[in-house]
């Protein structure tokens, strides 16, 4: 796992800086072509191993894959599922879960491919209930993060990160009730209650992460967004 995580790393990443376009998309071609079997082996550690290291491993290598293979991956199998109910409760993996779903968060979908939005949307609220569980109500993340661990303050930054990419381009689909997940107003609100904390936290990247919502969106969704905070 560690070896197809440097692979995807020295191609997709680094490697993008020396290769022609043409090469770097016959390299991706050629890399998807054959990446069902990667795939597979990754979805079968998640759902059977109970190695630490090697799932650990897995999600690393999964969330540089993430940000090219074909969506299809994504949306047509249970690794939305998988990530969002699983791994947030424990905090080995918490991180790159979040990372992980980030990067399925910045995925642009078609207006009509509504099983991607159901799974989109049902992504979301299984992430935003685990992180209520962990959080509780009214979370002190500014405080959590001046007294926490690296470890926590990381938690807290990836946390920031997933909020304002599904957010700023996913916010339609949770703003009101939504079939795949009929608590969606409920999660929606939590999110924002959740992103406003974060915004209090005395660290500039975070910051500007946290802030970043509030530029991107409409004016009208910022209203809409403060009203259904404070009522």
């Amino acid at each position: 796992m560690n070896i197809l995580s440097l692979l995807s790393e020295e191609v997709f990443d680094f490697g993008s800086q020396n290769l022609t376009q043409a090469k770097e998309q016959h390299l991706k071609q050629q890399f998807c072509g054959q990446f069902q079997e990667v795939f597979t082996l990754c979805i079968t550690i998640l759902e059977k191993c109970p190695a630490n290291s090697i799932v650990e491993a897995t999600l690393k290598t999964l969330h540089r894959f993430l940000s090219w293979i074909p969506v299809g991956y994504v949306f047509e199998t249970n690794i939305t599922q998988l990530l969002s109910e699983n791994f947030l409760s424990l905090e080995v993996y918490r991180v790159v879960t979040l990372q992980c779903l980030t990067e399925i968060s910045m995925i642009q979908i078609e207006a009509e491919d509504n099983a991607y939005k159901e799974k989109l949307c049902a992504m979301f609220c299984a992430t935003i209930k685990e992180i209520g569980s962990l959080l509780g109500e009214r979370a002190d993340l500014a405080t959590a993060y001046q007294k926490g661990t690296d470890q926590d303050q990381k938690f807290i930054s990836c946390l920031a990160q997933f909020l304002v990419a599904f957010l700023k381009d996913h916010s339609a689909l949770v703003e009101n009730y939504n079939p795949a997940c009929p608590q969606v107003t409920e999660y929606h609100k939590y999110a924002i209650e959740l992103l406003l904390s974060i915004s209090q936290v005395e660290d500039v990247e975070i910051f500007k992460v946290s802030h970043l919502f509030s530029y991107v969106c409409h004016v009208r969704d910022v209203i809409s967004i403060f009203l259904l905070v404070w009522t």
